[in-house]
């Protein structure tokens, strides 16, 4: 992750450089599906061969080529943030790759609910997450548990963090 060069510089950074990153071996982040190693994963269910994967069409594909442009670079912009290290109250802490493989399948599906029920004309995706339409649209549409209130909540966080 240090080749990335300043995080703080990644959002500015136009999309042609971004999607080109490897940031697993082998797999750029324009990858039609992202894979992590099996021997990344905690040891256990998560090294299943189904479980390293990120499909990150799953957020909803709109049917305007331009618009699916749009949401694709978001999403992947999204998950790319989701990786980077976070700055906590015990200092910088890389995230491991089955918390991020659990954060992006709870962003993807963040994504896939706003997509299916209040999709944004120009195929972006975030500015629909109010604070009304998280608690009333989606946490009862996920039917959602405190645990993943609290998978939502850290996903949001992280992509305000991140810019």
């Amino acid at each position: 992750m240090a080749s990335l060069g300043n995080y703080d510089e990644l959002a500015a950074r136009p999309w042609d450089e971004i999607r080109r990153i490897e940031f697993l071996p082998g797999c750029r982040l324009d990858a039609a599906v992202l894979i992590i190693p099996e021997e990344w994963m905690a040891a256990g269910t998560l090294r299943r061969q189904g479980t390293c994967r990120i499909v990150p069409a799953r957020a909803g594909v709109p049917v305007d080529p331009v618009h699916a442009a749009v949401r694709d670079e978001s999403i992947r912009r999204a998950l790319l943030a989701l990786f980077l290290p976070r700055l906590m109250g015990n200092g910088l802490r890389e995230t491991g790759y089955s918390t991020w493989k659990a954060r992006a399948g709870t962003l993807l599906r963040m994504a896939a609910w706003q997509f299916k029920h209040c999709p944004l004309d120009d195929g972006t995706v975030f500015s629909r997450f109010t604070i009304a339409n998280v608690l009333t649209g989606l946490y009862p549409a996920m039917e959602a548990t405190p645990g993943m209130k609290a998978d939502c909540q850290v996903v949001l966080n992280s992509l305000i963090d991140a810019g």
